[in-house]
């Protein structure tokens, strides 16, 4: 019974954390219009917002 319990308490954490990384990693990539171009530019879509 310990390892379940263990595992759900390491598990749901870092699934989490992991979601949360997510996140703020895509609201970064959204507020930053550097990383948005060099983002565009790696997918090979180039976009010219003037």
């Amino acid at each position: 019974m310990m390892t379940v319990s263990l595992r759900d308490f390491f598990i749901r954490p870092v699934g989490t954390v992991i979601f949360a990384a997510l996140i703020l990693a895509l609201l970064f990539v959204v507020r930053n219009n550097e990383a948005r171009a060099l983002f565009a530019e790696r997918f090979g879509e180039r976009r010219t917002d003037d």
